[in-house]
């Protein structure tokens, strides 16, 4: 029976033998087809409704655009809408990684087999882990905006596995080479700067970022609200990393001091004492690449191992978690994204376990079961059995922080990078 107009036809191809299901719809004012092919007549009265789907959905106007170009009209959106760090990193990763591997193929016929082979290619390959990961995650993020403007019928991305990657182990500095490095910056341009990231915690951005009008020196206090970056060689005032990351840090007396100093060394040398607490030789604000090639002069010239200098933030987490500080603070003072319970951080949670000239406090956060002593001077003097005496903050958020055992996340977070 002749089918009626619009309805499509099957029909067998006398020369290759092929049933062939056809679909006739108008784009745009023109006459256009969409064929589909297959073995029996079976299969072609099944692709024949598919065809009416496609048409009725609009996926049968779906052009032969690549997966590449696809892509690189998508970059263009992430410049718009992203962070200038974002859009460098996903434009690096998709055009030296994603692209050279599946750019050629036609966007609708992207399937998730070739999205795996990608990233088995790119294992094979060498590419690190992390590369690896975010080449996927940038392809993922590009396919949901494809499919949501209906540019292909499902996301090639969603049946595979997001691949793993394992994090770099963290090397924190050693007591010995903490009193070895400080003793080195003893008089260093960069002196204040190494000592105010090992008692705060605080990223290497948002040390570079931070301004005076941020500093509290009456209340002991800095308020961590924005960072500086380097994307492309340009450098950039944004907020931090996360929302988590907006915080506010109780700093000890010897930091303070050390803070005081930082701008009367700013104020010998001629720069701004009233934009950047720290700056570089050239008195320009501080360029992380710069910094970190004079980072590894330094540790050289002090005989230490080098390591970048965020991890000096986790000799912070170090120190502190073998000081007994609960979990939940340090994360809070880190401004850790994924801390297990908020908290509002006005006391010193840093306890420095050794000797040197500029450090002559050891004050942590006390156990809520621990005995507390009144002092004439407003601390607390708190013994345990088996501990030597130490000196703690009294103030009402420090007395509220509750029992957490840190012995199981001691390990973790000593032993890998948070990658913050």
């Amino acid at each position: 029976m002749k089918r009626s107009n619009g309805e499509g036809t099957v029909f067998k191809n006398p020369k290759t033998c092929k049933w062939v299901a056809q679909v006739t719809y108008y784009e745009d004012g023109k006459r256009r087809r969409k064929t589909k092919t297959s073995k029996n007549r079976s299969d072609a009265n099944s692709n024949l409704r598919k065809l009416h789907e496609e048409v009725e959905s609009g996926f049968a106007s779906l052009g032969s655009e690549t997966v590449g170009k696809y892509l690189k009209s998508w970059i263009e959106t992430v410049e718009r809408e992203s962070t200038r760090n974002t859009y460098l990193s996903t434009r690096n990763i998709i055009t030296n990684h994603v692209i050279p591997i599946i750019g050629r193929k036609q966007l609708v016929k992207l399937s998730p087999m070739d999205v795996q082979k990608m990233i088995d290619k790119l294992r094979d390959n060498g590419v690190g882990g992390r590369t690896v990961q975010l080449a996927y995650c940038y392809l993922n993020t590009a396919m949901v905006r494809a499919y949501s403007f209906r540019m292909i019928r499902e996301n090639p991305c969603s049946p595979v596995k997001k691949p793993k990657h394992s994090y770099a182990k963290a090397n924190p500095f050693t007591v010995d080479e903490v009193k070895a490095l400080l003793k080195y910056l003893d008089g260093h341009h960069f002196h204040n700067l190494f000592y105010t990231g090992l008692t705060t915690g605080m990223r290497p951005g948002e040390l570079f970022g931070l301004c005076w009008e941020n500093v509290d020196l009456d209340k002991n206090k800095i308020h961590v609200v924005q960072q500086l970056s380097n994307a492309g060689g340009y450098k950039e005032i944004k907020p931090p990393k996360t929302k988590s990351s907006i915080r506010t840090i109780g700093i000890s007396d010897s930091t303070a001091t050390a803070l005081i100093n930082q701008r009367k060394l700013l104020v010998k040398k001629g720069y701004p004492a009233n934009e950047f607490v720290f700056y570089g030789r050239n008195g320009y604000s501080i360029g992380y690449i710069n910094f970190q090639s004079a980072w590894r002069v330094l540790l050289k010239k002090a005989g230490i191992e080098h390591r970048g200098f965020h991890q000096v933030r986790h000799t912070f987490a170090t120190f502190a978690i073998n000081s007994g500080v609960p979990i939940t603070v340090i994360s809070e003072t880190l401004g850790h994204c994924n801390r297990p319970t908020k908290y509002t951080l006005t006391c010193i949670v840093f306890c420095m376990c050794f000797n040197h000239q500029h450090i002559q406090e050891r004050k942590r956060c006390p156990h809520p079961s621990q005995p507390r002593v009144p002092t004439s001077d407003g601390t607390r003097t708190v013994k345990r059995s088996g501990d030597k005496p130490f000196l703690t903050d009294c103030s009402p958020d420090s007395r509220s922080v509750p029992s957490v055992s840190v012995r199981d996340s001691a390990n973790q977070l000593t032993t890998t990078g948070d990658g913050n």
